[in-house]
Order: C-alpha cells, then structure tokens, then sequence
C-alpha cells in the first residue's frame, strides 16, 4: 500500500510515498513506525505485524525502514486529510512504474532494490 502525500505539505507535496516520519522523542524506532501508521492511516499496528528491513544514514541522520505484514482494508481507513491525500494497493510492477515516472518521493531509490529482494524471497516470487 503506497500513499499519495496531501498538496499541501511541505516535503514533496502530491508525491506517492509510503507511510513514514520521524520518531518522538524517547520513542523506539518501532514504536514510532506504529504510531505514523495509527497517526497517518487511522489504525492500530501490532508490533509482531511489524519487520524491520534495513537502516540507512541520510545526510541528516538515519532511516529504519519497517514492514507491516497485514491484511488491511481501505474502507477501514482514516486518514490524516493534512499529510495523506489517498492511499491505494499496488502490485511490484505498478510502483515500479510510479518510481520511473518520477511521481514517488525519491529517497526510495535508497532503499528501493534491497526492499524488493526482501519482499521477493519472504513471498517466493
């Protein structure tokens, strides 16, 4: 599930992205991964749904990249108006295509390839 990012933000407004944030402080990087999801899509994660993937260093400080294996249905969904615009499913193929047409946030490309090998192997395609 990918998300288009509201116009009115300041970071890449109208982009798709997925969801995401910063933590608070005294917060534990899983613990804030459940928190942007509850805050963003308006659900409750619980933390054996969630697989951490990878960590990276940008230029100001790091990235913990976190998968929610969950069935989630988009009716079920509230989202935060100001930061989400829409969500929608989409297949390895579909983000693909969004990513090359430049309509994705582009700190993806830091993580993008090794989070496709992970998802090939844990699903077996």
């Amino acid at each position: 599930m990918i998300q288009k990012r509201s116009d009115n933000i300041k970071r890449h407004p109208g982009k798709w992205a997925f969801t995401g944030g910063a933590v608070d402080a005294g917060e534990s990087s899983l613990e804030g991964a459940m928190r942007e999801v509850n805050e963003e899509l308006g659900i409750e994660v619980l933390p054996e749904n969630m697989e951490y993937l990878i960590s990276f260093k940008r230029e100001k400080g790091f990235v913990d990249v976190w998968l929610l294996k969950s069935d989630i249905n988009e009716d079920d969904l509230k989202l935060q108006k100001k930061e989400v615009d829409m969500v929608k499913w989409v297949s390895l193929d579909e983000l693909d295509d969004i990513i090359n047409s430049g309509d994705f946030v582009p700190s993806v490309n830091l993580y993008y390839e090794l989070f496709t090998r992970l998802l090939k192997k844990c699903h077996n395609f």
